[in-house]
């Protein structure tokens, strides 16, 4: 199994939280950056801010 995540067999999903402010967006997204990913080699994260929404 290829781990490059331009492989079609790969799966992705858009989350896009919304939230009160900005300020609160990029909270959260400091929060979860933190965080280490347990399986680096099978999961690809990207977060954005996008205004008032976080997108993940």
């Amino acid at each position: 199994m290829s781990s490059n995540v331009d492989d079609p067999q790969w799966h992705t999903i858009t989350v896009r939280v919304p939230f009160t402010s900005a300020k609160h967006a990029s909270i959260a997204k400091q929060a979860i950056e933190v965080d280490k990913e347990l399986q680096p080699l099978v999961v690809k994260r990207v977060l954005e801010v996008e205004n008032d929404v976080l997108v993940a």
